[in-house]
């Protein structure tokens, strides 16, 4: 018999938050020393991959912290993102509005992209598995211009579990040429 199983025992909520903020870091690390270079270019697809991924993470460490059940095998941006409670998905989006969608004013007219947080995560919602596989497609049709939404996730989960404010990472060394 076959069970029909849509979620898995959760995982530690705190786990998450702190796997999410690994990945997260490790995006910001690459950014900052490469990011102003040459090497900003080739950089640039696998730090959009760690950002996802942390997006992924930091909605799941929420779906957990609000429901007790981590979803299994769902890895969509937008689909995690409408299982998250009407109360949060509000603040979220609010945070969005104010931090993140007037950075992206510019680029969104030029390239007509949505910036209202439903539609962009819509837009984004597979750049996971598309920026990882992008020798296999067309790597010209990938779309990720959300590297503030793990941010602000982030801070939602933080708003309430405040005692998982992240701190300072230290210092990262500047390559020597």
């Amino acid at each position: 018999m076959k069970q029909n199983r849509r979620s898995q025992p959760a995982a530690d909520p705190l786990q998450v938050f702190n796997h999410a903020c690994r990945f997260l870091g490790t995006d910001q690390a690459l950014r900052k020393v490469f990011g102003g270079s040459d090497w900003g270019i080739i950089i640039g697809p696998p730090t959009m991959v760690l950002s996802a991924f942390a997006s992924e993470l930091f909605l799941k460490c929420l779906l957990i912290l609000e429901t007790g059940e981590a979803p299994e095998n769902i890895h969509l941006l937008h689909v995690l993102y409408r299982r998250v409670s009407h109360k949060r998905r509000r603040r979220i989006e609010e945070l969005w509005d104010n931090d993140a969608r007037p950075k992206l004013a510019g680029l969104a007219q030029a390239l007509n992209l949505p910036t209202d947080l439903p539609n962009a995560l819509f837009q984004c919602s597979k750049a996971f598995e598309q920026l990882r596989y992008a020798y296999e497609n067309n790597f010209n049709n990938v779309r990720y211009y959300i590297g503030d939404f793990p941010w602000i996730v982030m801070r939602a989960i933080v708003e309430v579990k405040p005692e998982w404010t992240p701190s300072e990472p230290p210092p990262i060394p500047m390559p020597r040429p």
